[in-house]
């Protein structure tokens, strides 16, 4: 007969670590499965989307015989997980040697006895084998903290699965016989990050990682212990502990110009305690817009930073914070997200903000102001009134046109600079780069 005796809290953790590829099955029901394998012993439980494909291996206190079969995973893992610390009898009812494909899936407990739909094995679509691969040995804790580091800057989603910026959709890791890169954008921040490992098996690699492969590597993989990855043409391959998780590649080539977007160097760099910057920011994102509208201010004064938004219930918020003197007067304008998730990523004491910057380019509406007469003034880049409009008139029309008109004779004198890009680091990891694009119009 074809059964197994296992631990119920030994197999809840071995499902536990496949669920999260586990789909619905709506359009091809076997991806709700899970694939079950006995063989001398040991249970080795896979589950696939067809595009990630995770093997969780889990000793088994009896099996008496080898076979293999598959059982809805959901329905699996919901009774199991609350089932504790029990041995139970799994069981299979039916003849799949000879393709009967109606067989039951028999879970007996101490207290009970559920009968579950199983389909044929054969049916469970397994990726194919690769003749071809090269590997290389890294250390779990660095590829852990390489993914949490980078990948809250892939791309969720494009329009198009074959739009040129699908690319954007995964993490691209290069590879080297000493060294191992990442680099993740949306097209609104760049991460860089990369750390040493042992010698590989390997000259050089250059592959995309799809988003969901990089969740999921990070959701099982631990803080010890050796992880081996093996490259083929079309497949990556992640062997740690008993888990084995392989993804299929974006095949897209990646764009030369992305590596030249990190500058080496910075005009400008602040160095402040992340406990400042961090909480002064999230004060200031109660008042931004919600969602991609959540735009804010950064101004840099001399030895001032300051932080600003408003939203459109006209409320407002500023904060200031004390910074060594940098004799420059920068302004520009950044989604307040994508900051944040820099400094949550970095997880560093300080924060080194580096910018690059060039002449800000004024608009009119730079130079307009309302007056305590209730009409608008035009001042210049030094804020100093050069025309007055009263108020008995369009004052503001009136002043937009006049400094539309004059708007180089306006800036001429302006020292403020804009930041063309900002550069983050944390001191205490020089390997990994944070970039984060301004706003264009704000």
């Amino acid at each position: 007969m074809n059964y197994i005796n296992i631990n119920t809290n030994d197999l809840s953790n071995a499902l536990q670590d496949i669920i999260g590829v586990v789909t619905g099955g709506k359009h091809l029901p076997i991806l709700s499965h899970v694939l079950i394998e006995s063989f001398k012993g040991t249970v080795s439980l896979t589950a696939t989307d067809a595009e990630v494909q995770v093997t969780r291996k889990v000793k088994a206190d009896e099996t008496p015989s080898d076979f293999r079969t598959t059982v809805e995973a959901r329905k699996l893992y919901d009774i199991v997980k609350n089932i504790y610390n029990e041995n139970i009898k799994i069981s299979i009812e039916g003849d799949q040697e000879h393709g009967n494909p109606d067989n039951n899936f028999i879970i007996q407990t101490s207290r009970g006895k559920y009968k579950l739909r199983s389909h044929h094995p054969n049916e469970f679509p397994l990726f194919d084998s690769a003749d071809k691969e090269e590997t290389l040995t890294a250390n779990q804790d660095d590829l852990k903290k390489l993914f949490n580091k980078s990948s809250f800057a892939i791309a969720h989603t494009t329009r198009q699965e074959d739009a040129p910026q699908a690319w954007m959709t995964g993490l691209i890791i290069e590879a080297s016989p000493n060294k191992l890169m990442v680099l993740s954008t949306d097209g609104h921040r760049f991460v860089k990050s990369l750390t040493n490992i042992d010698k590989a098996n390997i000259v050089e690699r250059s592959v995309i990682l799809p988003r969901k492969a990089v969740l999921e590597i990070q959701r099982v993989i631990q803080n010890e212990g050796k992880v081996k990855l093996l490259f083929t043409d079309t497949y990556i391959t992640f062997a740690f502990n008993e888990i084995t998780l392989t993804s299929k590649l974006i095949d897209k080539s990646i764009p030369s110009a992305v590596y030249g977007v990190i500058p080496d160097e910075t005009e400008i760099n602040i160095l402040i305690k992340t406990e400042n910057i961090k909480p002064a920011l999230q004060r200031v994102q109660t008042i931004t817009e919600k969602g991609p509208m959540g735009f804010v201010r950064i101004n840099i004064d001399d030895n001032k930073l300051t932080i600003e938004s408003y939203n459109k219930d006209q409320e407002r918020a500023i904060e200031a914070l004390d910074i060594d003197s940098t004799g420059e007067s920068i302004s520009m304008g950044f989604n307040i997200t994508y900051l944040l998730d820099v400094i949550t990523a970095s997880n560093g004491e300080l924060i080194n903000i580096g910018l690059k910057t060039r002449p800000k380019k004024f608009e009119p509406t730079d130079f307009v102001v309302k007056n305590k007469e209730g009409g608008h003034d035009v001042v210049d880049a030094n804020n100093n009134a050069v025309e007055s409009f009263d108020s008995e008139n369009d004052s503001k029309m009136l002043a937009l046109a006049y400094a539309n008109k004059n708007i180089d004779m306006l800036s001429k004198d302006s020292n403020v600079r804009a930041i063309d890009k900002m550069l983050l680091t944390d001191p205490s990891d020089p390997d990994t780069k944070y970039l984060v694009m301004p706003l264009k119009n704000y």
